[in-house]
């Protein structure tokens, strides 16, 4: 399913949902699936991209990390599992941010 996504949809998970008018439950046990493999890094990224109210570039997440964050980046651009703004900023797809939400809230 992620191949359709990013492939048909250019990796747009809304459209693809409002296409389909239902959530496979397949498509999220792949997206659990593939959160579970990540990297703390990774994980702290896509947390600090789901709860802020605005995309974020290169410059604030690695403010926010204390740390340099661009393999991590790299890996979760290759997975899909983030996506870059025009303006060069990373956000997360809304289907994305609330499974990152479920899961951190579950883990607390």
């Amino acid at each position: 399913m992620s191949t359709t996504i990013r492939e048909v949809f250019q990796g747009n998970v809304v459209r693809f949902l409002q296409e389909t008018l239902f959530i496979d439950l397949q498509l999220v046990e792949e997206l659990h699936q593939q959160f579970c493999r990540l990297s703390g890094t990774e994980k702290e990224i896509m947390f600090i991209l789901a709860t802020r109210s605005q995309p974020l570039d290169y410059d604030q997440l690695t403010q926010e990390i204390g740390g340099s964050v661009i393999q991590a980046l790299q890996r979760l651009q290759e997975r899909s599992m983030i996506e870059k703004t025009t303006g060069g900023e990373f956000t997360l797809q809304p289907l994305v941010m609330k499974h990152v939400m479920r899961h951190e809230v579950k883990n607390r």
